[in-house]
């Protein structure tokens, strides 16, 4: 089909703006941006020879294995595994290096309040840190360099976050020979997965004093490409700009969404961007200073992320995805480790604007340069437009009242020549006919101009509605499409907007009229620039008043655009001097053309696809018609003067726009089409691919008036299938899993030993495939009261179906208690009308939580002594984490032991305890008039989190009843579809609580 296309048209090709020649370069050029989008999207392959980088991949890949055997989260014993093959594998890299050190960080306590709970965490980090050669830098001015080695309990955590930590230990080794300027400190941390808490901790080590600026290592995928997901100020993002990375990968989009809020998670980048200085001058000696950095991650694969697929071989390309992060790693951090540019010596720098181009160019921007070359194009672009397109009417103007006698030589003859044509087609009783068509071709003239600079916001309000019926139906007949099919929906989209903008922009005025192409595609150009001044005026105000950047190509658009805009009065003014050459020199006026003789040029101007309604019916000069005159000027316009304008014109505005654009569709499609699985709107997915694909097309817009019929008609077969197919098809594969969230949650009574625990297992997911496929392939649930409803917390937009469960979980594979003994312990103690010591202690586990019916303002870590007493500890509270002063209603803690006995002294506002019940009782907030002491009941729930299971400890060598059981969570790895997964709700598979009331 492709080869009968070029036959097809290729005999016909030239440099004239005809159909054939502009088909065939516009999907030449479209086609090889595309390309080169789709090809840079893809994981490199590693180069042959990697040792001439210093950094061992051999050895990071070994790591890797090692690391990601098994899950290991922080509640498991696999964790302390890991842990020890990490710091073992570091003391040997560091061992003869007197300026690298570690430290085996079981020191460092943080007690903080964040995500509306109060947190205790006892730290379990590995620090490292290689001295530079400057000793200024010796204390403060160094670089941190961060990754957590715990995974979650759901999946063994090769890009979440084993490659970075791999990474760093390939780092550690290569810094131990190619000695920095400045000070290097690792923080290879545990805890991040249940709430950033490694970085907390290190916090409160020295050390984290030492740097000013960091690099945060994360994945939130299974592989593919890293990408700078954020970073604080331009200074530290031009660390991607050492010609040591390759392949540097960003974009300043994904920050703004972080800064906006769109995207909901964070990491570690949080913790050391906030540091524990208040800054207002009255920090102690081991406050840290906020700190500049860079969040640098995986984002490729979402449906795979915290599952067992995040895996070496369920990653897209696990060795070569470490390669990246290795090479990437090392290049930024040698940047900042040398470069004092890099480095803000007062406050912050200012904020970035990046993105790379095709994975081989990274370009950095500070705002204020991005909104200052804005405000030229804003201002002086239509300025300057105006001016160059008014200046040749206003010297066409002086020169037509400036008599010229070779003109009026050439307006004679051809004057004549009218006058003769005239004599022979005029007659008396003809007049008033000849009237009404003068008068009905002005209205017909009219409405073709309204009609030719009206066209394009016809297609632009029809487009816009056909991309939202498609996108809704997409929504409403199979929204879930796109989870693994987001191409095929995109090819969709590109391909309704481009029929779109050929059948309206190519609709004549009338049936019988016809456009001149040269003009449509100066109006469609011009008005295209209206839109994109338009739209410049959005993101410029957005980028002054919200800091967003990402817009950045819609600058581009915009100046590419001026360009276009400006060449076109060149190249009118070079037709019309062409014209005149050739009706002076070219045009035969003698013996071989009689006068009155029209066969010649009438029957060319019939036959010829250029010649247009607009042709005026009189002369300029006179009150009849030059017919020759008009015909040979716009026959020569056509054909010679536009030759190769139009090349340079696609090649103005097309390629570097659209390169921008498809690399930020691409990002996003990366980004966003797997997240519907979490609970999000599938609007968020499918508007930004619709506006972007549409943009696209508006690139094109201009040249869409001479779009060949076979490419037309390709596009239209394009449309049908892929429209066709999204909405039949079945939305998932094993390639794209659904995701499922596993929990479960045992209630015990703490009054009744003897009392049997009662186990709820819950599923959630996406409503339209819950309840009628996932939930009916388990069979605990079968014959069960199956409760559903919609959640809020922790994920909105999914359903969560809950039943009572005959699999209980044991702590230990062969416990043998009873009750509540079998898993917990606890005891309550008032100590005061507003405070009281809570204990609980678990079994086989070091992770803890309470939640309070009444919000408390404070809590005090208590140690416990040999005889059973508790002891204040001296944990201090991390400034800039403080509890609310509205309080918080959970208290979640975390112990680097097993079966910590842990005890917390709560306090509350007692008036505001009062206050709410009393609220509660008289369905009013007032208690002024009822009877409540403020020693009334302080109430709540206490317990302890599991997250290891048997299937999870396989092959690690553990004692036999060291670990925990979860058959529930068996149950549903067994027997899911094998179009679905399952990872964890909440930070734990199994929750056991019990109610308290002192």
């Amino acid at each position: 089909m492709v080869f009968h296309y070029f036959h097809q048209v290729l005999p016909t090709f030239s440099f004239s703006f005809k159909r054939a020649p502009v088909s065939i370069l516009l999907s030449l050029v479209v086609g090889f941006i595309f390309t080169e989008v789709l090809l840079s999207n893809t994981v490199p392959a590693i180069p042959e020879d990697t040792k001439t980088s210093g950094l061992d991949l051999d050895g990071a890949y070994f790591d890797l294995h090692q690391i990601t055997r098994q899950p290991h989260a922080i509640n498991s014993h696999a964790n302390d595994i890991v842990r020890s093959y990490i710091l073992n594998k570091l003391r040997d890299i560091v061992d003869g290096y007197p300026y690298a050190s570690i430290v085996d960080d079981n020191v460092s306590n943080a007690s903080y309040a964040s995500y509306k709970r109060g947190v205790s965490f006892e730290g379990s980090n590995i620090l490292v840190k290689i001295e530079g050669t400057e000793p200024d830098f010796a204390n403060r001015g160094g670089v941190l360099l961060s990754a957590h080695f715990d995974s979650v309990s759901t999946g063994p955590g090769v890009t979440d976050d084993a490659i970075g930590v791999a990474t760093l230990i390939s780092l550690v080794k290569y810094l131990t020979t190619h000695r920095p300027r400045r000070t290097a400190v690792f923080n290879i941390n545990n805890g991040e997965e249940d709430g950033l808490n490694g970085a907390h901790a290190f916090l409160q080590h020295p050390w984290a004093k030492i740097p000013d600026t960091f690099i945060n290592l994360e994945g939130a995928s299974a592989g593919g490409r890293p990408l700078l997901f954020r970073g604080s100020s331009a200074t530290p993002a031009r660390s991607f700009k050492n010609p040591a990375i390759s392949y540097p990968h960003g974009n300043v989009l994904s920050a703004d969404a972080f800064a906006t809020g769109i995207i909901k998670s964070n990491t570690d980048y949080a913790i050391y961007s906030i540091g524990t200085s208040t800054g207002d001058g009255q920090d102690d000696d081991t406050a840290v200073k906020p700190m500049e950095g860079i969040d640098f991650a995986f984002y490729q694969g979402r449906s795979k992320y915290h599952t067992k697929y995040d895996s070496i071989s369920g990653a897209n390309g696990a060795k070569e995805s470490l390669w990246l992060m290795m090479e990437t790693t090392q290049g930024a951090a040698m940047s900042l480790l040398n470069d004092d540019e890099l480095h803000e010596k007062d406050g912050k720098g200012p904020p970035p604007v990046y993105f790379d181009v095709l994975g081989s160019t990274f370009i950095v921007l500070t705002q204020q340069t991005l909104l200052a070359f804005n405000l030229v194009l804003l201002i002086l672009g239509p300025i300057l437009l105006f001016v160059i397109y008014h200046l040749p009417h206003l010297s066409t103007q002086s020169t037509n009242n400036s008599p010229s006698p070779s003109n009026g030589s050439l307006s004679r003859r051809l004057g004549s020549i009218q006058n003769s044509v005239t004599d022979l087609r005029w007659t008396k009783p003809a007049w008033w006919h000849e009237q009404w068509r003068l008068r009905r071709t002005t209205l017909h003239q009219n409405a073709t101009v309204a009609w030719r600079w009206g066209k394009f916001w016809v297609m632009l309000v029809v487009g816009t509605v056909l991309n939202v019926v498609l996108v809704l139906s997409f929504i409403k007949v199979n929204p879930f499409i796109v989870y693994s099919r987001p191409y095929l929906v995109l090819t969709a989209l590109l391909s309704l907007s481009f029929l779109n903008a050929v059948v309206i922009l190519n609709a004549p005025a009338a049936p019988s009229s016809t456009a001149q192409p040269d003009q449509q595609k100066l109006t469609v150009m011009l008005q295209l620039y209206i839109l994109s001044w338009l739209v410049l005026v959005g993101s410029t105000t957005l980028l002054h008043r919200a800091n967003v950047g990402g817009f950045y190509f819609f600058s581009a658009w915009n100046a590419f655009l001026f360009l276009g805009c400006v060449s076109a009065p060149f190249e009118r003014f070079l037709q019309k001097t062409h014209t005149v050459a050739n009706l002076k020199g070219g045009v035969t006026l003698g013996p071989e053309e009689p006068v009155g003789s029209t066969s010649g040029a009438l029957s060319n101007g019939a036959g010829d696809e250029d010649v247009t309604e607009r042709t005026p019916l009189l002369h300029e000069d006179g009150p009849h018609r030059s017919i020759f005159e008009e015909h040979n000027r716009k026959h020569l316009e056509s054909e010679s003067g536009s030759n190769g304008w139009w090349i340079l014109q696609l090649l103005l505005i097309v390629p570097t726009p659209m390169l921008l654009v498809s690399q930020v569709m691409v990002l996003f499609i990366d980004a966003l089409y797997q997240t519907l699985s979490d609970g999000g709107p599938a609007v968020v997915v499918y508007a930004p691919m619709s506006l972007l694909s549409f943009i696209l097309v508006l690139m094109v817009t201009p040249f869409a008036v001479k779009m060949h019929t076979f490419l037309t008609s390709i596009v239209t077969l394009a449309f049908v299938i892929s429209a066709s197919f999204c909405w039949i098809a079945f939305p998932f594969s094993q390639d794209a899993p659904l995701v499922v969230f596993f929990q479960q949650n045992v209630t015990v009574d703490l009054t009744n030993p003897f009392a049997q625990p009662q186990a709820l297992t819950t599923l959630s997911g996406v409503p339209q495939f819950l309840e009628s496929q996932i939930i009916p392939s388990i069979p605990s649930s079968w014959g069960k009261d199956i409760q559903c409803s919609d959640t809020q917390f922790p994920r909105a937009g999914l359903r969560s179906c809950s039943w009572s469960s005959d699999l209980h979980p044991a702590p230990t594979k062969y416990s043998t208690s009873e009750g509540a003994a079998k898993w917990i312990t606890a005891s309550a103690t008032r100590l005061s009308p507003n405070s009281a010591l809570i204990s609980v202690k678990g079994v086989n586990t070091r992770s803890c939580r309470m939640f309070f019916d009444t919000p408390i303002v404070d809590f005090i870590i208590h140690e416990s002594l040999e005889d059973g007493s508790t002891v204040r500890s001296n944990q201090p509270r991390q400034e800039n984490w403080s509890i609310p002063d509205e309080g918080v209603k959970s208290l979640w803690m975390m112990s680097r032991t097993w079966d910590k006995d842990f005890a917390v002294e709560v306090m509350w506002d007692a008036s505001a305890a009062v206050h709410e019940e009393a609220g509660s009782r008289a369905g009013r907030a007032d208690s002024k008039f009822l009877d409540i002491k403020e020693n009334s009941p302080f109430s709540g729930l206490v317990g302890c989190a599991w997250a290891e299971y048997e299937s999870a400890t396989i092959g690690l060598g553990l004692p036999e009843n060291s670990t925990g059981i979860i058959p529930a969570y068996e149950e549903v790895l067994t027997y899911l579809p094998r179009w679905a997964v399952s990872t964890k709700l909440l930070e734990a598979l199994v929750t056991v609580m019990g109610k308290f009331e002192v």
